[in-house]
């Protein structure tokens, strides 16, 4: 667990000095809001406007695939890199372009982990992404992330804004009705 704590920092410092637009998801954030739990998964969601900058940035340290990373640019999907010592793999989502997740990105709160400062993905678009991704699968780990995030204190308003307009709040309303 301390090298993966290792090669967080070294990302979200090298994200920080490059001016990279960025906020941690996934697991991560789910740690930070939740009863943490192991994971070696480190997704994060970027914004990139030169790809030669971003491959310069990490290309000493980490394995980056140059022809995958532009793909996954141009098509505003996801590409990973791997430390080269530790074998720890970081995924990069690259930021899609829909009313939700320039508004979910504009809200990323500011947060300090381990001594680093970092962005991450609010709560609340935590809860509602998961419960994207969970519509389909009906993965019980992603509800059971959802059950747990809903026992915070939240913008109850917010979200049923964005489950309604994002057509889930069926989907919502079983969840948290489950949870109560």
């Amino acid at each position: 667990m301390l090298s993966e704590l290792k090669i967080f920092r070294d990302v979200i410092e090298k994200l920080n000095s490059n001016d990279i637009p960025y906020m941690i998801s996934g697991s991560v954030a789910m740690n930070y809001y939740t009863t943490p739990r192991m994971t070696r998964d480190i997704d994060i969601i970027i914004e990139i406007k030169n790809i030669k900058a971003f491959y310069e940035t990490f290309k000493k340290d980490y394995y980056i695939d140059p022809k995958m990373m532009s793909a996954a640019v141009k098509h505003r999907q996801m590409f990973n890199i791997i430390h080269l010592k530790e074998v720890i793999k970081i995924d990069f989502i690259i930021r899609k372009n829909t009313e939700y997740r320039e508004t979910e990105f504009k809200r990323r709160k500011k947060i300090e982990i381990d001594g680093t400062n970092a962005y991450i993905v609010s709560i609340e678009d935590l809860i509602i992404s998961k419960l994207l991704w969970a519509g389909d699968s009906h993965s019980e780990l992603q509800i059971r992330d959802i059950r747990n995030l809903l026992k915070e204190r939240l913008d109850k308003k917010y979200i049923d804004r964005w489950v309604n307009k994002l057509h889930i709040s069926d989907f919502y309303q079983k969840v948290a009705y489950e949870t109560k």
